[in-house]
């Protein structure tokens, strides 16, 4: 299983447009091929807008979203999100407060 994270500056959609285009072309380059032909996330906007339908539409990649609010809904990707968030907070244990500063990137190494 491989998880991804990239740390944006704010939820803009072309800032997660490039950081979801970035994952996308280090999968597919992984794999030597056109391997990832849907996106599925929660409801937020800037995964699922209209912005980031179109740019992906033209490279064959469905974007769907689930129905709601329902954590439940996609077990594993809240699971791969603790796992990360619970490496982070390991890695930055020691450095007290300081750490905090380090969080993006800590969530990008876990």
């Amino acid at each position: 299983m491989l998880y991804y994270a990239r740390p944006l500056e704010s939820k803009h959609s072309d800032e997660t447009i490039a950081a979801l285009q970035d994952i996308v072309n280090d999968i597919q380059c992984r794999y030597k091929s056109k391997v990832i032909f849907r996106m599925h996330s929660d409801r937020a906007s800037e995964l699922c807008g209209d912005k980031v339908k179109d740019h992906f539409r033209n490279q064959g990649i469905k974007v769907t979203s689930t129905a709601g609010y329902e954590p439940n809904a996609n077990g594993r990707a809240e699971n791969a999100i603790g796992l990360m968030k619970k490496r982070a907070r390991a890695m930055l244990h020691s450095l007290g407060p300081q750490g905090r500063e380090l969080w993006p990137l800590a969530i990008q190494h876990a």
